[in-house]
């Protein structure tokens, strides 16, 4: 419901900050409305089906809006092993959303992108921490996506909007 107000505000940027909040008060209020006192009281599954396919709608009017809209979620890191047992760290998106909502959600939109930073030692041995967004998956991030865009699309780049909007702005004419 709050999609059908912000169409007739003057916005032309929208961000939820953060996404697993707005989940979890969703949550909340969908159990009111069913009368009870948790999601899974509705049997195994169910109310998280239901949760899940009723956000999902109203994140998508909000994402059919005619508006910039930026969704930020938490991430998280899990450490795992290759198949040679080498550990490594994996970068997910939030873990208090379930995998297959945050796919729906992720196919939805044009940018699905991690800001991450780096610290690094530069040539005077001071150590300088440099932010970057990741564009696509290397094998320890699992998002960073960017649609429709022409040219090769580098796997991070610095996160400052010249460098953004370099990428963003090579659509089909």
């Amino acid at each position: 419901h709050a999609a059908m107000a912000m169409r007739k505000m003057g916005y032309e940027t929208i961000i939820v900050d953060l996404v697993e909040d707005l989940y979890m008060w969703s949550d909340r209020e969908f159990c009111k409305a069913q009368n009870i006192q948790h999601i899974g009281d509705l049997g195994y599954g169910k109310g998280y089906t239901l949760l899940g396919d009723e956000f999902f709608m109203e994140i998508s009017k909000l994402l059919a809006l005619d508006k910039n809209v930026i969704l930020i979620f938490h991430s998280y890191n899990k450490t795992e092993k290759d198949r040679r047992g080498i550990e490594y760290t994996r970068y997910l998106p939030s873990s208090l959303i379930r995998d297959k909502l945050v796919d729906q959600i992720e196919g939805r939109l044009r940018f699905f992108l991690r800001a991450f930073a780096e610290t690094m030692e530069d040539e005077n041995g001071l150590l300088t921490t440099k932010r970057f967004l990741s564009l696509a998956p290397d094998g320890k991030t699992e998002y960073g996506i960017a649609r429709g865009l022409i040219g090769e699309v580098p796997r991070a780049i610095p996160l400052e909007w010249d460098a953004f909007y370099e990428i963003a702005s090579r659509v089909p004419e």
